[in-house]
């Protein structure tokens, strides 16, 4: 796992001996559909949030089932809005299959932020949620943010500025 644990990351921990357990933390599976099985194996398809550890998922279910169990094969379908569907072979990709950030990012959660704003952003600063104007862009990304779909997208004059996490009334920059 990329979890930190005291600053290292638990996969560096893992490969350097060292045996203790991230702490356990709530995650969201919205769906879990049972695609094929037979004596020893199943096959599923899970759509989840971000940060869910589909391994740990495999053990839990298998524990559950009275037995021991791991992934055979894990495989990405979709993140996000993106899926599949929207891959290209890498050796078939051509100029007119890239996307600029303000594509991919269009259907993300998103905050409207002024030019000062932005600047004040990228520098690292915080930003009272009360100084930001965003209107109903504004309360969509705070819905957003409280459903915990992740960081918010920072726009500003038509451009992606950033990425935000809002707690205790404040955005806090993430990139």
């Amino acid at each position: 796992s990329a979890v930190r644990i005291a600053g290292r990351r638990s996969y560096q921990r893992a490969r350097a001996g060292d045996t203790t357990a991230p702490p356990a933390r709530t995650v969201t599976v919205h769906s879990m559909q049972l695609i094929e099985h037979d004596q020893q194996r199943l096959r599923l398809e899970i759509a989840c949030g971000s940060g869910t550890y589909i391994r740990s998922i495999a053990r839990d279910l298998g524990r559950e089932l009275g037995c021991q169990a791991s992934l055979m094969a894990l495989r990405r379908s979709a993140s996000g809005s993106h899926d599949a569907s929207m891959a290209v072979l890498p050796d078939r990709v051509v100029a007119s299959d890239w996307l600029s950030l303000e594509q991919l990012l269009a259907a993300q959660p998103r905050i409207e932020v002024s030019r000062e704003q932005a600047l004040r952003l990228a520098q690292g600063q915080r930003l009272p949620v009360d100084e930001v104007t965003g209107g109903t862009t504004l309360a969509a990304a705070l819905s957003a943010e409280g459903r915990g779909e992740g960081p918010l997208v920072v726009w500003s004059e038509d451009r992606v500025r950033g990425l935000v996490r809002i707690s205790d009334g404040v955005l806090r920059p993430r990139r």
